[in-house]
């Protein structure tokens, strides 16, 4: 594997191959997508951000209360504000998976469909459900937050398919 030769020949900084990360990118002309060095750069700078992501949840999701305690000594606020922070947590660790999904798709040169799939999940699916969930059921700022956590897992889903699609594609060489 070549990685970063292009970078060495024009004396530019080997940047990520220090740490075992190939830096070959989309406008790399060895690149492809689906390729070894796409599939490793993502893993590792991904792993991070799902790792941070999940950490801000458990914190929120352990801390709730006292969270909830810095904004409010009204018990009347306290303890919905208490199960709305529940449900931030866990929406923020599926936001983590998906912010990693929406990476690896990019990583393997595919823009367009997960633009669209991200499009049905938030537009199509999350608005009525969140209007359905917090206003029409009466669940209020939880039903916000439940309609947004379930359009965020189905984006996920959706995205982890489409990841799953393309990694499985045999790449014919160019």
């Amino acid at each position: 594997m070549r990685s970063g030769t292009a970078s060495r020949e024009r004396g530019e900084p080997e940047r990520l191959e220090s740490i075992g990360v190939p830096s070959r990118s989309p406008s790399d002309p060895d690149f492809r997508p689906g390729s070894e060095a796409a599939v490793t750069g993502i893993s590792a700078r991904r792993q991070l951000t799902l790792f941070k992501r999940s950490s801000f949840g458990v914190v929120i999701w352990f801390s709730r209360n006292a969270i909830a305690s810095v904004f409010t000594d009204n018990p009347a606020v306290h303890t919905p504000l208490v199960s709305a922070l529940s449900l931030v947590a866990v929406v923020c660790i599926a936001d983590g998976l998906q912010a990693v999904l929406i990476g690896a798709t990019r990583g393997v040169a595919d823009a367009v469909v997960p633009t669209v799939l991200q499009g049905i999940s938030f537009w199509v699916i999350m608005l009525p459900l969140t209007y359905y969930l917090s206003i029409a059921t009466g669940l209020g700022v939880n039903g916000l937050y439940l309609g947004i956590g379930i359009s965020v897992v189905v984006a996920s889903l959706m995205l982890a398919v489409r990841f799953l699609v393309l990694t499985q594609r045999h790449i014919r060489p160019v």
